[in-house]
């Protein structure tokens, strides 16, 4: 996904929407942080 690569880098505190978009973006984040080429995230239910 691109797109949330653009977007959301280290550190940073993010929005989680509703829906099948958001649902798929937050899988791809699980996955980039489980493989560690992302740290710190906070993910605020919206």
């Amino acid at each position: 996904m691109i797109q949330v690569d653009e977007f959301v880098k280290s550190g940073m505190v993010v929005g989680l929407g509703s829906g099948a978009a958001s649902g798929l973006a937050v899988q791809y984040l699980g996955t980039r942080l489980r493989r560690g080429s992302l740290t710190g995230i906070v993910g605020i239910p919206s």
